[in-house]
């Protein structure tokens, strides 16, 4: 008999547990809530503040509704000591009362509040510091030089061991990148650069580049030299993609300047030879 009696009251238990525990879960979760937006709302009802615990961002501003039929407070303390920041008027079913809780780290830390009509109910704002936000760098804007045209300031080059993808400048790091594709041989890049182009000075002399194939620093020989150019002749190793010559000045107006006119004398002489042709 005694064996009866405890099965029968352990299948009470798990049947009444089977049914309070989630509401009991769910009440402790309504108690308690985080909230990221720039406005966060609590509702004062007869049972309470809900939520009663609220985690916000300083800057946050918080606006409680009154959804009760009586009428309530939202005043920071407790029914014997009343402190600050929180000190609505007497709301009536309906009303609002919001609170920012300001930039400059004025707000940080825990505000607990009461109602000062009922005494017994409590809530609690909890402020917390904002996020840092992650501050990307500029992507530095590069320049695109149309390498097949002298006039852009590449005046001629050659790869033994592949072929020339594209050029750019990059003004903030005063270089000239290069993007080619090369086969499984080590060759050379020769390369004639006009100094309005890119150029490297110390003190209004002939300074070094510095040249990097694939991020390593790589090895070149400067083969010829005028007021007007400066030739390199660059080890460009098998499997090579990228091919960077830093400068201490550049001058993208220079290819900037030239690709546009180029441009507009290309399409005058295609439209000249287009009309001619049907004439």
């Amino acid at each position: 008999m005694r064996y009866r009696i405890s099965m029968a009251s352990l299948l009470v238990l798990v049947i009444i547990s089977s049914y309070y525990f989630p509401q009991f879960a769910g009440a402790q979760m309504s108690d308690r809530e985080e909230c990221d937006d720039e406005v966060c709302h609590v509702k004062i009802t007869k049972d309470g503040f809900v939520p009663k615990t609220l985690i916000i961002k300083i800057g946050t501003t918080v606006v409680w509704t009154n959804v009760d039929e009586g009428r309530h407070t939202v005043t920071s303390g407790s029914s014997g000591e009343v402190t600050s920041p929180l000190k609505s008027l007497l709301l009536e079913n309906g009303d609002t009362y919001e609170f920012n809780f300001g930039h400059g780290g004025l707000y940080l830390g825990s505000y607990r509040y009461f109602d000062q009509v009922t005494k017994t109910m409590r809530g609690e704002i909890i402020v917390e510091p904002a996020p840092e936000k992650v501050q990307e760098e500029p992507q530095a804007e590069t320049i695109n030089v149309d390498f097949e045209n002298p006039e852009s300031g590449v005046t001629k080059f050659s790869l033994s061991n592949g072929s020339v993808k594209s050029m750019e400048i990059d003004p903030a790091f005063h270089s000239l990148m290069i993007t080619v594709e090369t086969e499984l041989v080590n060759g050379k890049l020769q390369i004639t650069l006009d100094r309005d182009l890119i150029d490297s000075k110390t003190e209004g002399e002939d300074d070094h580049f510095i040249v990097f194939v694939d991020g390593d620093e790589g090895f070149y020989d400067e083969i010829a030299s005028t007021p007007k150019e400066r030739t390199l002749e660059i080890v460009v190793p098998n499997g090579t993609t990228d091919i960077e010559i830093v400068g201490t000045q550049v001058i993208p107006e220079f290819p900037v300047a030239m690709l546009i006119i180029a441009a507009v004398f290309t399409s005058m002489i295609a439209a000249f030879r287009l009309r001619t042709r049907f004439w």
